[in-house]
Order: C-alpha cells, then structure tokens, then sequence
C-alpha cells in the first residue's frame, strides 16, 4: 500500500477522494500514474450514472477526470496537466482496463453487460414466431370483459402475440394496463396449460401488477430469477436454469439496471438456431419454391400441350386431322418455343433455390463457429484468443489517438430486423 495506495480504491468503502485525501496530506506523488488511473475510474463510475448512460464520451471523461486530479490542488505549477489524462487513457483502453466504442468509454464489465444483453435481444428479434390467429378470441375478450380497444391498444396486443419480444409504452393513462389485461386473458385462452410469469423490480410495482391484473403470482424480478445482489452473485458464480415460462411479461422494466437485464434475457429460454438463423430468409426460400413448383406446372402443361399438338400432326398426315399442316407446324413450333423457355425458368429458379440452400448453410455453419468462439474466449488462452479474433477479424486499421476501423470476416447484417414498439398514445 505504500508504494500504490490508490490499489485501496479497488476496496469497497475506499473511494478515490478519500484516498488521494489521504495520499495528499502524507505527501504522496500527485503524478502517480495509479492516481490518475484512480481518477479516471471515478470520473467514469461518476458520469455515466448523473446521465443514467452506460458510459461517458472520451472528451468529457478527460475533462472531468483532471478536473478531479487538480481540485484540491492549490498550487498550479503542481496541478497534472490535460495530456497526461489523455496518455493514461490510452493506456487503460490497450490494457483493457477501459474499454472505448465509437469514443464512448465504459467500464468492461458494463460494456459486456449491455454487448450480452444486446446480443440476446437481436436473437430473439430474428427468430420468427409461430403464427396465432388471435382475431376471434380477441373479440370473444373485448365483448365478455367490455373492453373498447383503440387502434394502438389492438396494435400492442397482436404484437405480444406476433414477436419473441415487444415494448409496451406510453404515458400514464394511456391504457397499458388494459393491454397487459387482454394480453394475459388472450393468452389463457389460446394456451390453458402455458406457464405465465409476471415481474417488476420493486415490491411495490409487482404488488400493483397483482391488483390491476388479478394475477396474483407477480413477484420481483430478483425474487423471479432467484438473485440476490450483483455483489454476491458475481462471488457465486453459478449458471441458474431458465425461466420454465411461456409468457413474461415485466412492468416499469425502465427501472431496471444493466446488470439486472442481463440477467433477465440471460435466464430466458434459449432460441433455437435453426429460428435465427433461418428467420431472415425463410420467407425469400419459401417464394423461391413457390416459384419453382408453378413453373415445374406450367412446364408440364405447356409439355402436355405439345404432345397434343404432335399426335395431331400425325393425324393429319394421314389426312385424318381439321387442322391444315400449316397451322400445326405453327403451332408445334410455339408450343416448343414455350416449353424451352419455360424449362430454362424452371433451371434457373432451381439454381435460385438451391444458392438459397448453400447460404443457409453457410450461415449455420457461421453461427455455429461464433457460438462456439463465444463460448471458449473468456477462458481460453492466450493463442487460442489470437485464434479466435484472427478468424473473426479480417482488417485493423489505426489511426490517430487510437481510433480503429475495423473488417469483420463475418457480416451479421442478415440479422438487423427492428424492435416492435407500440407506443400506446392518449
């Protein structure tokens, strides 16, 4: 501790203004890298949660973080100067102890609670869900519980029931409680024996969920997931069981932090890949056969026509036919001229398909790799790391201050579908 007391600031209970007051009053170097370090730390734990971000922008970490360094500073030939703000940053973005998107620093833990989070959520976005034709059993609900729904009411109701995932907003008073209401009673109707969980962070907003839903099982999210606090749970280190619900529905989910959410989405029931990965392009794959099999009908009609009009030519060469031979060669050779052109439609729809089935392969086959890559990174070594990003990563370029530009191998573009929300107005 003497030789870096700002090791203390890792210590709950030992922030880093108590210990640079400390450090300060027993003479310590005000240019202790570690110090600085300390300060950029609190600047950043500091910022983000005054914005309710994740992270802060690099230009305003800096600033704060030597605003922080020089505050009790009386003396200015003794104050740190901007520049050593901005090397010691650097050097925590390329130690990992920071990590930088598009000049915006989180902290790594946070950054890869939110990158988790957001990759789960695009999961489920892509997968398609089965259709349900809710129509009738909505009506039956609206005339039994005499219920009017305005458009964007019927319009989050289909979405809940359209999607893996939906969000439900809008101002107080605007019905969102009527919604959650028809939701859960449509619900019970097409699924009896489907499991519903409903969730809220506090006590007190999974008690009012209970009254106006009359669900009387809602419980808090921790209670719902089994958690304690991130503190304890990061010392347990445990992998829980998904939720074994059908339907989750979570109110003032605004309320929840990064932490929290991850492990919402985490304990989730897993999509399968086949519906990710297909979703994108189970709909082009299904007009593609589509296509196919009308020309493969066509083809076999125009060829039944052709046949028709050749026995006929044989009739009237034995002057059996009322057709001239004239008229007959015509239209033999219309007939054929249609077979060709449809038989070279059916070859290229063919080839259509079939480059659609090589892709979905191909993309399996990614997928696979990725989820496998995920899974041994955090505790792989070293090599197998350079490995890993060697595959994944083509280019790096880097420019000034540390900026990167960077060429994946993999493009995940086939996934950007856009979240459903319905926004319920007054």
């Amino acid at each position: 501790m003497e030789k870096s007391p700002f090791e203390l600031c890792q210590i709950s209970g030992f922030g880093f203004r108590r210990v640079d007051a400390i450090v300060q009053k027993s003479g310590g170097d005000l240019h202790d890298p570690m110090r600085i370090k300390g300060a950029v730390f609190c600047a950043l734990d500091e910022g983000k949660s005054k914005r309710g971000h994740l992270y802060i922008s690099s230009e305003e970490l800096e600033k704060s973080a030597l605003k922080l360094l020089n505050e009790k500073i009386p003396v200015p030939e003794l104050r740190l100067h901007q520049q050593e703000v901005r090397d010691m940053m650097q050097e925590m973005i390329l130690n990992g102890a920071i990590v930088s998107v598009k000049d915006n620093i989180y902290l790594p833990r946070v950054f890869a609670q939110e990158d988790e989070t957001a990759r789960r959520i695009a999961q489920r976005l892509v997968a398609q869900m089965p259709v349900e034709h809710i129509a009738p059993v909505l009506e039956q609900v609206k005339v039994e519980m005499g219920l009017r729904l305005s458009a964007q009411q019927e319009a989050a109701v289909y979405a809940a029931f359209r999607h893996g995932l939906s969000v439900i907003t809008g101002s107080p008073g605007t019905g969102k409680t009527t919604v959650l209401r028809t939701i859960l009673e449509v619900y019970r109707r097409l699924h009896p024996d489907g499991k519903i969980a409903l969730m809220a962070p506090t006590g007190r907003a999974s008690r009012r969920m209970s009254e106006s839903t009359g669900f009387e099982d809602a419980r808090t999210l921790h209670s719902g997931l089994g958690l304690t606090s991130e503190e304890d749970e990061g010392s347990r280190n445990r992998k829980s069981e998904p939720l074994s619900a059908d339907l989750i529905i979570v109110d003032e989910f605004s309320m929840v932090d990064m932490w929290l959410a991850e492990k919402f989405f985490e304990r989730m029931k897993a999509i399968p890949k086949s519906e990710i990965v297909n979703a994108r392009y189970r709909e082009k794959m299904e007009e593609r056969k589509n296509l196919l099999r009308s020309i493969r009908v066509d083809y076999t009609k125009a060829a039944d026509e052709l046949d028709m009009l050749k026995a006929e030519v044989i009739k009237a060469l034995r002057g059996e036919s009322t057709f001239s031979k004239d008229l007959l060669g015509s239209m033999v050779s219309e007939a054929e001229a249609k077979c060709t052109e449809l038989q070279k439609q059916f070859e290229d729809a063919q080839a259509a398909y079939e480059e659609g089935q090589t892709v979905l392969h191909s993309l399996e086959e990614q997928y696979d790799n990725v989820i496998s890559w995920a899974d041994l990174y955090d505790t792989a070594s070293l090599e197998a790391k350079k490995m890993i990003v060697n595959c994944l990563i083509r280019r790096v370029e880097v420019y000034r201050d540390y900026k990167l530009h960077i060429d994946f191998n993999i493009d995940f573009a086939q996934f950007s579908l856009g979240l459903d929300i319905v926004e319920i107005a007054a």
